[in-house]
């Protein structure tokens, strides 16, 4: 769609996989959490809504980092399409395992679990 529109993006689109959002995003969800609980504290509604829109959006980012990351790991071990899509629906589906998922994406951004900076560097 970019390239019709006449955008490039140097080197491509990297795999699924691959994807990686940026450590210093953590900052966004933390400030999105704080203001959350700033909101409750100071019994304002306004600010609430500000800080759980702030929050939402940047858990589906690190819940988008998440599925990268598990796609990394069923890529690395050859999972069968059944079971990828089979942990893909539990994933997406399953409340609890969607929260661990946001979280795994945080950590993903923080601790880079999947080495994709060490595979840059040296390849």
């Amino acid at each position: 769609v970019l390239a019709k529109l006449g955008h490039k993006i140097e080197g491509g689109v990297p795999p699924f996989s691959q994807w990686r959002i940026p450590p210093y995003t953590v900052w966004g969800f933390i400030a999105g959490w704080l203001i959350t609980m700033l909101s409750q504290y100071l019994g304002s509604s306004i600010l609430y809504r500000i800080g759980a829109n702030i929050l939402f959006i940047f858990s589906l980012l690190f819940f988008v980092q998440a599925l990268s990351v598990f796609s990394f790991f069923m890529k690395k071990y050859s999972l069968n399409i059944v079971f990828k899509v089979i942990i893909y629906f539990i994933l997406i589906t399953t409340p609890f395992l969607s929260f661990i998922a946001v979280f795994v994406g945080l950590l993903d951004s923080l601790l880079d679990l999947r080495r994709l900076n060490l595979a840059k560097s040296s390849g």
